[in-house]
């Protein structure tokens, strides 16, 4: 119970604290991308620039990602990984993500970035573990024998998002064709998910709602993760964060899910 009241309770009331800390307090816990200072990658996280456009975007996003993937592990009895998953997201993730945008600004945008806030490289790290916990409870529930084959379908489909993301004219065609092949490769395996999704459409409305709706949000939350807009109102989007976050959730989390099985 220890770690739901930290997810759900703790780690959203200390980002409410910090939205209503005075503007010159905030900005002293904000990254200075200009220099190295560890305790600030570790405050910024909890620093909001607005309400409509940077808190609640993240708090809502923190809550829908963090109880779709916390859901599926708890199904799938992978607690202890989920939790492990969380810890790495808040407490390594940013001591990789500031030093390398220090290093960014220091040596390709000498020192001109303004200071980086926010908490949605957390999110991003969030939104690339839903999908492993929903693969993660389709093996427990023996709807999948293997997982590999369909995380590379995922992770093709979500390339292929981010060419529209930044309006590029055209789309890779060699992701496409690898695409296409891996749904074919994975046909049984999307029968199998779509007869499951069918059977708990009967039997349990709840979990049949929790993966029609884990899905498009999954997507969705990729489109969110990459902003056209990196600085606003005077502070730089941590879009490393965002890069790095989805790389980890999707793929650490992967590797952590091996070494479990």
């Amino acid at each position: 119970m220890k770690i739901e009241i930290t997810i759900f309770i703790i780690i959203p009331l200390i980002t409410i604290i910090f939205f209503f800390l005075p503007v010159n307090i905030k900005n002293m816990l904000k990254v200075d991308l200009s220099e190295f200072n560890i305790p600030t990658f570790y405050t910024a996280i909890f620093i909001h620039e607005d309400f409509s456009n940077h808190f609640l975007p993240n708090i809502i996003a923190y809550y829908l990602y963090t109880s779709l993937s916390y859901c599926f592990s708890k199904l799938s009895r992978k607690n202890i990984w989920f939790t492990i998953n969380l810890y790495i997201f808040f407490l390594i993730l940013p001591s990789i993500a500031y030093p390398l945008l220090i290093c960014i600004n220091k040596f390709y945008f000498h020192d001109k970035l303004p200071p980086s806030c926010g908490f949605s490289g957390i999110i991003s790290a969030l939104i690339g573990l839903t999908p492993i916990s929903i693969l993660a409870y389709l093996k427990n529930s023996k709807v999948l024998k293997q997982i590999d084959k369909p995380l590379i379908s995922i992770f093709l489909a979500s390339i292929l998002l981010i060419p529209y993301i930044y309006r590029q004219p055209f789309i890779p065609i060699t992701i496409i064709f690898l695409l296409i092949i891996s749904i074919w490769i994975n046909k049984e395996n999307l029968k199998a998910i779509y007869k499951h999704i069918k059977k708990t459409a009967i039997q349990n409305f709840g979990l049949f709602f929790l993966t029609i709706l884990s899905i498009p949000s999954y997507f969705i939350g990729i489109l969110g993760m990459f902003p056209t807009q990196i600085v606003y109102n005077g502070s730089i989007r941590d879009i490393i964060s965002h890069y790095l976050g989805w790389i980890i959730g999707f793929f650490l989390s992967y590797v952590f899910l091996k070494i479990d099985n």
